[in-house]
Parts: C-alpha cells; sequence; structure tokens
C-alpha cells in the first residue's frame, strides 16, 4: 500500500515534479510505480520513457524492479542508464565514438603516465589515481584551470600536467569519461538539428538521486527534456559527493527552471524507529541550505540510540567487536553494519573481527598495514634494536630520516654498526652521527611498543621523513601519517616490545577470504559506500570534533556537507544506533562530535 503522498507522486503525469524523497521513504517503489502507471494508465510509450541513475548498477537493480514489478509485456521497452551510458550512445550515433576513443581502466593510467613524462614534472606514480580524481572535479564543475586550487598538489605542478593531458587528448582524439559531458553539450548547443533529435527521441524522463547532479549534467537535462515532462527524485539532505563536482543547489533551482513545477515531499519513514528518525532530523535541520521538510517514523516503536566514550580506539575496536558478536550469537536475522569516515578507521576493528573468527563483508579494501612500508620501517627499527636486523632492515632504514649515509657502507650481508664506522673512519663527523643513531635505536628495547614507536618518530626523526617523502601531495602526507598512526595504536595492545614483533611476525593478515558478501550479517562501510543501503544495528567509529566533521571542513559549505555524511550514516539504522567516540589519540586529546549534541539525544530520551 502506498501512502498519500506515494501515490501522488505515482500518479503525477505530465510536467515538471521535483519528488523529496526522505531516507527510507520508499523512492524506488515510487519510481517504478510510476513508471508502470505512465504505460498502463496512460498509454506513454515505453521507449518514449528515459529512466537516468548515477550508476550502472541503480540503473541494472532499477531496471530488473521494474520488470518483476509490471505485468505489461513491453516493460522491457523502457530505457533505463547513467547519465554516461546515455550520453555514449548519442556520441556514437551523432560524430561515430568508439570504445577506442574513450580513455578508461588501465589505459587511463598509461595515458596520465605519459601527460606526466611530456609535462617535465618529477611525480610519484602513487598520486595517479589522487591527480585524476581532480581532473574529474575541473571537468564536472567546469572551473577554469586558472581559477582552481589543487586540493593535494603545487599548483604550478598540477596545472602544467592538465595542460599536457588536455594537449594530448585533443592531438590523439581522445576523450575521458567526464569528457563526455562537456562533448554532448558543446555539440547540443552547436548543432541544433541534433538537439531537436533527441529532444524528440524521448518524452518523458524520470532523474534518481537528483542531489547527486553536478552542473553540466543539469545543463544538457534542461536542454533535452523540451517537452517539460520531467520527474526528478532526490533528497538534498543526501548530499554527499561534491567532491565528484555534485551540486545540492541544482535541487532549489529546479522548480524556477522549470515552469509550473510540482513539489511533493515524501515524509514517511519506513526504516527507522522514532527515535532514530527523530534525531537525524535534529541533526540535518541545522543545516541551512535545504529544503523545509519534517520526517516521521511509520515504526513508532523507540528503538536505542546509545553514545559510548572509549579512552582510545584500541578500547573502542574491542567493545564494537564484543557486541557485534553477542549480537550475532542472539540472532539469525539481525544484521550489523559499522560505519566510519574515512577506511583506514576501521583497521583496528577488522583486525579484532578476524581474530575471534567472525565473518564480515567490507565494501571498500582495506589496506592491510602489516604489508605497508611504513609498517615494515618500524619493524626494522625494532629488528635492529632488538639484535636480529638483517641487511635488509639496515637498507630500509639507515636514511630514514636522512643521515646522508652511502649504501656502500651496507654491503656485507651481516652488518653491524661497528661495521658502518669503519667504513667511515676517515670522517669523524660520520662516525658520530652513526654512534648517536646507534644510541638511539639500542634505547628502543627497554621501551614498551607505543613508547618506542612514538620515539621513532618524534626523537629519531620519522615523522620528518613522512614529511619530507610526500611533499609532493597533502593528501599523501595525510594517507601516511594515519597509517603511522594506526601502526602506533597497534603497538599499544603490547606491554613489551617483543611481544610486540612476536605477534607482527605471527600476524593474522586480512586477507580477500573475508570480503564474502555472501555471509551477509556484518558490513564495514564509509559513509559513502553505505548510501542506500539498512541495517539492524549500527555502529558509528570516532564520532570525534575532526574526524567527523572533518578538520579539513573549514567553511560553512563543507560542514554541511559533513552533517549530511553524518546524516545518511544515522539513516542506515533501522533499530539499534551505537555511537562511539574516543578521549585521545596518539597523545592527543579529542571531544565528542558537534553532532552528537545537534541530535538533542537528552530531549529525546529524558535523560
Amino acid at each position: 500500500m502506498l501512502d498519500n503522498n506515494q501515490l501522488e507522486a505515482v500518479n503525477f503525469f505530465k510536467g515538471a515534479c521535483l519528488t523529496l524523497a526522505g531516507p527510507g521513504s520508499g523512492k524506488t517503489t515510487v519510481l517504478v510505480s510510476r513508471i508502470n502507471n505512465l504505460i498502463n494508465t496512460y498509454h506513454v510509450n515505453p521507449e518514449s520513457i528515459l529512466v537516468i541513475t548515477f550508476t550502472k548498477d541503480a540503473a541494472l537493480e532499477m531496471q530488473s524492479r521494474f520488470i518483476c514489478f509490471s505485468d505489461n509485456p513491453k516493460a522491457g521497452l523502457v530505457n533505463f542508464g547513467t547519465f554516461h551510458s546515455v550520453f555514449f550512445q548519442i556520441l556514437r550515433k551523432e560524430i561515430n565514438l568508439s570504445p577506442d576513443s574513450l580513455i578508461q581502466g588501465k589505459g587511463l593510467i598509461k595515458f596520465l603516465k605519459e601527460a606526466i613524462k611530456a609535462s617535465g614534472v618529477d611525480f610519484d606514480d602513487n598520486l595517479i589515481e589522487g591527480l585524476y580524481k581532480e581532473f574529474s572535479y575541473l571537468s564536472n564543475t567546469g572551473i577554469d584551470i586558472n581559477d582552481y586550487e589543487p586540493d593535494s598538489f603545487d599548483k604550478k605542478e598540477f596545472s602544467a600536467i592538465y595542460n599536457s593531458y588536455c594537449s594530448m587528448k585533443k592531438e590523439l582524439h581522445k576523450i575521458d569519461f567526464d569528457d563526455m559531458l562537456s562533448v554532448t553539450y558543446n555539440l547540443f548547443r552547436k548543432d541544433p538539428k541534433i538537439l531537436s533529435k533527441w529532444q524528440k527521441r524521448f518524452s518523458f524522463y524520470l532523474i534518481d538521486e537528483m542531489q547527486d547532479m553536478n552542473d553540466i549534467q543539469f545543463d544538457i537535462v534542461k536542454l533535452l527534456a523540451s517537452s517539460g515532462n520531467i520527474f526528478a527524485v532526490g533528497d538534498d539532505d543526501q548530499s554527499i559527493y561534491g567532491f565528484r563536482g555534485a551540486n545540492p543547489d541544482i535541487m532549489q533551482k529546479f522548480p524556477k527552471e522549470f515552469e509550473g513545477c510540482k513539489v511533493i515531499k515524501l515524509i514517511k519513514n519506513y526504516r527507522s524507529c522514532n527515535s532514530i528518525v527523530d534525531a537525524s532530523s535534529n541533526l540535518i535541520s541545522h543545516n541551512e541550505m535545504r529544503f523545509d521538510k519534517t520526517l516521521s517514523a511509520n515504526n513508532k516503536d523507540k528503538g536505542l540510540i546509545k553514545t559510548f566514550g572509549f579512552k582510545d580506539n584500541i578500547a573502542e575496536a574491542d567493545y564494537i567487536c564484543k557486541e557485534v558478536s553477542k549480537i550475532i550469537k542472539r540472532s539469525s536475522k539481525e544484521t550489523v553494519s559499522i560505519l566510519f569516515r574515512n577506511k583506514n578507521q576501521s583497521l583496528l576493528t577488522v583486525k579484532g573481527l578476524t581474530e575471534r573468527g567472525v565473518p564480515f563483508f567490507v565494501k571498500e579494501k582495506v589496506a592491510n598495514i602489516y604489508n605497508h612500508w611504513i609498517f615494515k620501517d618500524i619493524i626494522s627499527y625494532i629488528n635492529i634494536a632488538l639484535g636480529n636486523g638483517t641487511r635488509t632492515d639496515y637498507l630500509r632504514i639507515y636514511n630514514k630520516p636522512n643521515r646522508y649515509i652511502s649504501r656502500n657502507c651496507i654491503d656485507k650481508e651481516d652488518i653491524t654498526f661497528a661495521d658502518m664506522c669503519t667504513f667511515y673512519r676517515t670522517k669523524p663527523y660520520m662516525v658520530s652521527r652513526i654512534k648517536d643513531m646507534q644510541k638511539d635505536i639500542e634505547r628502543l628495547k627497554t621501551m614498551r611498543p607505543g613508547s618506542a614507536i612514538l620515539y621513532i618518530r618524534k626523537r629519531i626523526g620519522y615523522d620528518d621523513y613522512i614529511k619530507e617523502a610526500s611533499k609532493n601531495s597533502k593528501k599523501l602526507y595525510d594517507d601516511n601519517m594515519k597509517i603511522l598512526e594506526s601502526v602506533s595504536n597497534l603497538s599499544k595492545e603490547y606491554r613489551d616490545i617483543r611481544s610486540f614483533l612476536k605477534e607482527c611476525n605471527d600476524r593474522v593478515e586480512f586477507s580477500e577470504d573475508e570480503c564474502d558478501e555472501s555471509h551477509n550479517r556484518i558490513f564495514l562501510y564509509t559513509f559513502h559506500a553505505s548510501k542506500g543501503l539498512e541495517f539492524d544495528n549500527v555502529f558509528i567509529l570516532d564520532v570525534n570534533e575532526g574526524i567527523t566533521p572533518s578538520k579539513k571542513a573549514e567553511t560553512d559549505k563543507a560542514l554541511e556537507e559533513e552533517r549530511r555524511m553524518f546524516y545518511v550514516a544515522l539513516t542506515r539504522a533501522k533499530t539499534n544506533l551505537y555511537l562511539c567516540h574516543i578521549h585521545s589519540r596518539n597523545n592527543e586529546k579529542l571531544f565528542p562530535s558537534r553532532f552528537i549534541e545537534e541530535m538533542d539525544l537528552n530531549k529525546l530520551f529524558g535523560e
């Protein structure tokens, strides 16, 4: 049974309509029902209906649901696709664009490397993924390269590589996925006949997840939808892809761009208990740039929202793993999700679940910290301190930080500090430097693991080395420091350095075996990856200032997106919601997130 607001959306026929669909409000059901209604009630030709989603998986899922839902034999003729797939078909027919003309997959990486080489910039290949993300953002927002301030790179180097990349594409008649948008837009603007042809091809447009649309996508849709029959569904409160160029303000513009636009609000939440709906609504009401809407829960059970403070990430992970184990034992049906702002936050939880033999699914592969070069550097320092250092260990750390020691100094298989001093016997200042290094490293063997790693970082200067090694990219520096912090957190579980080393040598490595979605009970996701999903129990890690919201959210606009991300995380929960925060990390005092206060839990639960 559909409620009155859902029925109003399903029965909408001609003209423009913006349907604001809050979390758990039956958005997909409404879309599928409306498509069916257009065909069966209003006798619209299925081939003239175009349904646009933002991912291939979403398009396939909606198409599948519609075909299963509809009893019309022509249901399979409705067009489902992503913006990119639709625009590719247009370009294929109008300018003979072939798949070979597209730069994608491994070919994109190779192309970028060639562009970097041509630019003359000395660039680390490990930064290519981040580089392309910023190229994509530029393309999707239409910002001029001269006005753009790179998030993670030197502006001069970034501009040089970007210009080289664009020149190579032009010279070789290639485009990337993001170019498909601008090429389609320019084609329509320059050739009215082609635009008219495609305006006549589709009569009814349905757009899912409109809050994820960027400006150029919206401009193309405005050109195409000359019939005015456009039905857009979305939730401005769940717009969390600003880093891709998504612009939530487009939803505010929509009613102004399409004359006579009807706005329908789906405000009944069929997913979550009453307290979860009220608390998340309290939170998101602090955003100013949004449509005014008040959600209510269909399920009037109060549900559970609990906040927990922990000494550190170790205690937090231990608690969550124990609670998850209890939930799985008490019920054969309940689902659990553990959510986090950044995927590196999940390391200790992944480790704890693995050690307990608890199966889980993780959407985004968690870096195996034991195989990371930073972890191996730290272990090499410890091996040498305990007298177990091999030549490989010495080679890993002899110039981390830079001590200006020659590699020729370490030419024996069984190397010692005495051998290194002998090599530099004619250079007293180098002998002194090596002896200071030896003295520092030998101090580590009497320290607790956490103190030893802190000593390596601060006294020996490993943090300075990381800063120098990551100088080309602020993002790379941040990522490397997160790995280093994770190593520090792992070490705090152990009382002495030998037991820490033994655990590392006998470590339980996170493998792909734990990534089997068929386990279907415990799921680990970033806030972004959790969008559109729901679970009986949700645990959210590190609900702290500086983490969520991120310390990088320095503007009102950025803070509002952080709040929307947390809103998405909250609204994944059906019954039980656990908010966890920590008191300190790496000797830095942390505070609970302002978002907890904004939820107004005391008022909801009378505490």
